[in-house]
């Protein structure tokens, strides 16, 4: 397990809670695992979770998958999902290592 926000855990109810989980959600194919391979470290994953959902603003949703579910999703507004767009493509266009 990684330090930080990567962590997770498993309540009485069978619930599991994530705590950082969207730092890495790509996994192997990831920002962070490119990070890691850069550093010459190994990073573990856990496996894919199915069907899992969200609680926001008291409702229940389908948890978007990767970069195009998040900006799929209705529960960002619009605005939200264009200054996410921004972001996604400020970080494709970030050196990690500068």
């Amino acid at each position: 397990m990684i330090g930080g926000r990567a962590h997770s855990y498993t309540d009485e109810e069978g619930y599991v809670w994530e705590y950082g989980a969207h730092s890495h959600r790509l996994a192997h194919m990831g920002i962070a695992n490119d990070v890691f391979k850069r550093l010459g470290e190994k990073i573990d994953c856990l496996p894919e979770a199915k069907d899992v959902k969200l609680i926001f603003k008291g409702r229940l949703w389908e948890r978007p998958e990767g970069s195009l579910g998040f900006l799929q999703t209705h529960m960002l507004s619009f605005r939200a999902r264009l200054a996410l767009l921004a972001l996604l493509i400020k970080i494709k266009k970030a050196d990690p290592i500068a």
